[in-house]
């Protein structure tokens, strides 16, 4: 799907889910995709009979690869996410 066709909703949930992982780049070998933004990113646009797109995201976390700086919810903080 090209971003000029996605509903709205949906880019700026790739924006946001986007702007975490860079944030949270640091620990990037600890960070893990999950969800159906995972499987649409790996898939594109195949031919299932599913929705092509969704507005959640989901982000897993290895605490056992994750570095000691800079503490997650400083990244985020950083970076503007509101953890509020």
């Amino acid at each position: 799907m090209r971003a000029d066709s996605a509903p709205a909703e949906y880019v700026l949930a790739r924006s946001v889910l986007l702007d975490a992982l860079a944030a949270l780049g640091p620990h990037i070998d600890a960070v893990v995709l999950v969800g159906a933004q995972a499987v649409y990113l790996h898939t594109g646009d195949a031919d299932i009979a599913v929705a092509p797109t969704t507005t959640d995201a989901d982000i897993a976390l290895a605490p056992d690869k994750l570095r000691d700086e800079p503490l997650l919810e400083e990244a985020l903080r950083a970076a503007g996410s509101d953890l509020g």
